[in-house]
């Protein structure tokens, strides 16, 4: 009785203090990467994939956007169902075979926002992935039940792998990372409960676990081959013949499944330079990335998976020295071999993502790190077991402390602090004329979020267009300027940044000088493209308006990978 009532209170204490590390960050979260203005857009507009295909655009992923004027509710159709587009799987459906994902994260995802019609917000998102990681980490604490027996590391783990900065990342990023971490994790379960008591009701669900997971992202395949092939070998080396044909029936099943239901995986993994067969096999052969690309990718980790990476490190440390240390830890088994099954593959699967993956971005890997903590939280209770129980809770109390501390204190990616901000600078000139000089889609889509801001927007290629020029006629006080593309993606230096700078600034003149404004300045700079406010003022109404600041908001990626520079710049008139 009084150890289930110390489970009560530590599972209690666990929920109520990643409930606050959630609903932290979660408000703290104030803007969106371009990824996840697709999210929305792919699974919520109808037969609409990309904003590029309204006003007789071009209707092929990335294509050319057409000079039109752009209203208010195009944007929000966009990104919001609307009475009969609510719950159109259909629509989610085609809508994905002309992107580069599968679609069951667009139907989850359409079907929440389809609960609340005509509403953009980052809370539809962030709300479904909370119950996906409440669902995660119940899969976890089953599965560390089911390889340990004994709750209090069972917990662990899910504290190990719950308060960190790669899982907040995850789930405060609207995309099918967050899915595709609780699918990966019921597919781990399935295996490990396998291990002892196999059944072909149990196969059954590895099988719709990884049609489900193939359906959901593409990388999801990696540790999926990797732990089935891991178990084929185990159950052939044990002479379980019938067993292992059972099992793999089912999981190629789940396979051929995914193939058949979405045959268009194939155009989907040719379609782009950066996202296919191709420039994955590229990728596995450019010896000059190796040791490189993977190296990046585990230095990034190390810094958003702070503790684990200090748990690892002291195991590594402690394997390579066993054999000279003293007393029981050097005959202890640190990883025992149904605990090695189903992690070592998951940091396989890491290396060989690491290596294939288009961007080295950590958010390939999200899926892994659960398996990742219960890797290390193995280790860790391997070697304090073998340590006096004061000693062995005092390192315990350090470990949770300083898991928790860091969770709270390092900002995750993707927060886009400032945004609120702009977006409250915007809202007053909302009736105020809006051009967009586009660079490419990505750039134009990305400023979803603001361009909502304005009752129509001017789209053009450059400043020299004729509908431009018939758009800014300086019968508006007030025009309010877009300028994307430029740096976008690039490894820009400082010298490069002065340079777009000035560029874009000379663009703003001329716009001004066409439409008769008087002045342009910048305010702040971020991802994507560049915000300028022109404002014409008459003499009968300068006294009012001396008071004024007009800005310029500079957006675009000074990124190297997923790490984004920003700056602003403020001038007064």
């Amino acid at each position: 009785m009084q150890e289930i009532k110390k489970k009560k209170r530590a599972v209690a204490l666990f929920v109520i203090v990643l409930i606050c590390l959630c609903g932290w960050w979660a408000v703290w979260k104030e803007g969106f990467f371009l990824d996840e203005i697709y999210s929305y857009g792919l699974a919520n507009s109808s037969y609409v994939p990309f904003l590029s295909w309204l006003h007789g655009g071009e209707q092929v992923a990335n294509g050319k956007l057409p000079e039109a004027v752009f209203t208010q509710s195009e944007f929000l159709n966009y990104v919001a169902p609307q009475g009969s587009t609510r719950f159109d799987y259909a629509s989610v459906y085609y809508n994905q075979t002309q992107d580069i994902h599968p679609p069951l994260f667009y139907f989850l995802l359409n079907t929440v926002c389809s609960l609340f019609p005509g509403s953009f917000t980052k809370w539809t998102g962030l709300g479904m992935n909370f119950v996906l990681l409440g669902g995660t980490l119940a899969a976890l604490y089953a599965l560390g039940m089911e390889l340990f027996a004994d709750w209090k590391k069972a917990l662990f783990v899910c504290a190990l792998y719950a308060f960190n900065r790669e899982m907040i990342s995850n789930v405060t990023m609207v995309r099918m990372y967050m899915l595709m971490t609780l699918l990966t994790i019921l597919l781990a379960l399935l295996v490990a409960k396998s291990l002892r008591r196999p059944s072909v009701p149990r196969y059954l669900l590895i099988g719709v676990t990884i049609y489900l997971g193939m359906m959901t992202q593409y990388f999801f395949v990696v540790y999926a081959f990797l732990l089935c092939a891991a178990y084929d070998l185990y159950l052939m080396f044990r002479r379980e013949w019938k067993n292992a044909a059972a099992f793999s029936l089912p999981a190629l099943a789940g396979v051929g499944g995914m193939l058949l239901t979405f045959p268009c995986w194939y155009a989907q993994l040719h379609s782009q330079d950066t996202v296919s067969l191709e420039s994955t096999a590229n990728n596995l052969l450019d010896l000059a990335q190796y040791p490189k690309g993977p190296l990046e990718l585990i230095g990034w980790s190390i810094v958003g998976f702070a503790v684990g990476a200090g748990i690892m490190a002291v195991l590594i440390l402690t394997k390579l020295g066993q054999r000279w240390l003293p007393g029981k830890l050097r005959g202890t088994t640190l990883i025992p071999e149904d605990v090695k099954l189903i992690t070592v593959p998951a940091l396989a699967a890491f290396l060989v993502i690491a290596v294939i993956s288009p961007y080295k971005s950590l958010r390939y890997v999200y899926h892994l790190q659960p398996l990742e903590a219960l890797f290390c939280g193995c280790g860790l209770f391997s070697i304090l077991d073998t340590l006096r129980a004061g000693t062995r809770k005092r390192i315990l109390q350090i470990v949770c402390l300083a898991m928790v501390v860091l969770a709270f204190v390092i900002e995750p990616e993707r927060m886009y602090s400032g945004t609120y901000k702009i977006d409250k600078e915007l809202e007053q000139y909302s009736q105020a004329a809006c051009v967009d000089i586009t660079g490419d889609l990505g750039s134009f889509t990305s400023g979803v979020q603001e361009l909502l801001k304005f009752q129509e927007v001017c789209v053009v290629p450059d400043d020299s267009s004729e509908l431009l020029v018939q758009y800014n006629t300086g019968e508006n006080d007030t025009l309010v300027l877009f300028i994307g593309g430029r740096g976008l993606w690039q490894f820009v230096t400082a010298e490069q940044v002065e340079q777009i700078t000035a560029q874009n600034m000379e663009t703003a003149w001329n716009v001004a000088r066409q439409g008769g404004y008087e002045d342009v300045s910048l305010l702040a700079t971020q991802e994507f493209e560049i915000l300028i406010r022109l404002v014409y003022v008459h003499i009968i109404v300068l006294l009012s308006l001396a008071v004024s600041v007009w800005s310029i908001i500079l957006r675009m990626s000074f990124a190297v990978g997923e790490i984004n520079s920003t700056f602003s710049l403020m001038k007064q008139i």
